[in-house]
């Protein structure tokens, strides 16, 4: 479950942890950490405004409901793991290159997207999915070589899958929902639990639903672990064609998101379901 215990608050960090040991930018080590805006201003002059940063969750087959809810709304979230380098430097030219197609995505216009396209707006996605997890330390899944390679050449972990929807309804237009766990095959010389290895993530963004997860536990194929929708367009790994957005196919409407992030409950259960 996404830690909401600070996020979206101008008071991100607290006196008492800025006095703790200088911490080091989670990309390429350096020093002289800045808040990093999760939604670049852009973007979130595009999106509306609400009143709390709603976390949604499902309890097992449950329905969807809000979880928790935090002052300033999901788009004030700020984490500070990056340095101002990275900051101003490449990423910046990640939000430059995905701007193009991202604005008419989250206001519901149609655009076509060429393979390029794809790819750009995947990386910009990619960094989102590697920062929102920074916001709870204790349920990272990315590791630091993934981190590493995205920083060096831009490198898409390879066990993350990222599908694109339009549903743009009810609470989705600015949600968050991220859960992680643990998974493996477990036989009696199997070590113990050690960090996070799973994570699903769902994005609402203006008129677009953003799902992205990562697997990096041996023998699991993520689709299978949590079945996803078969009309949401798989943006990552690229298909090699373009696309016309609108994709008719991938309409969801509110219900049918909320199904899908009912997925995302499934981790909760994983690690009694997955052990053989």
């Amino acid at each position: 479950m996404l830690d909401t215990s600070r996020i979206g608050r101008d008071d991100a960090i607290s006196p008492s942890e800025m006095a703790q040991p200088q911490e080091f930018c989670i990309f390429c080590g350096g020093g002289d950490l800045s808040k990093e805006h999760f939604w670049p201003e852009w973007a979130s002059d595009l999106l509306p405004e609400s009143g709390g940063h709603k976390i949604m969750r499902a309890i097992g087959a449950g329905p969807l409901t809000t979880h928790r809810e935090r002052q300033g709304g999901a788009k004030t979230i700020k984490l500070r793991v990056v340095c101002r380098n990275c900051n101003h430097e490449w990423m910046n030219d990640l939000e430059v290159a995905a701007r193009p197609f991202l604005t008419p995505l989250i206001v519901g216009k149609p655009v076509l997207l060429t393979v390029q396209h794809q790819r750009s707006l995947a990386e910009w996605i990619a960094l989102k999915v590697i920062l929102l997890e920074q916001s709870n330390k204790s349920q990272v899944v990315v590791t630091q070589a993934e981190r590493t390679a995205f920083y060096e050449s831009r490198t898409i972990p390879a066990n993350m899958r990222i599908r694109l929807a339009i549903c743009g309804e009810g609470g989705w237009r600015t949600a968050t929902v991220r859960m992680s766990n643990w998974i493996s095959r477990l036989s009696r010389f199997t070590g113990l639990k050690s960090g996070m290895n799973i994570q699903v993530s769902t994005i609402g963004a203006g008129d677009l639903l953003i799902h992205a997860s990562v697997c990096n536990a041996p023998g699991f194929d993520i689709d299978e672990v949590v079945p996803v929708n078969k009309r949401i367009y798989r943006l990552w790994p690229l298909s090699g064609d373009e696309l016309n957005w609108p994709y008719k196919q991938g309409f969801l409407n509110s219900a049918s998101a909320a199904r899908l992030c009912q997925r995302i409950a499934m981790l909760e259960q994983l690690p009694n379901k997955a052990r053989v």
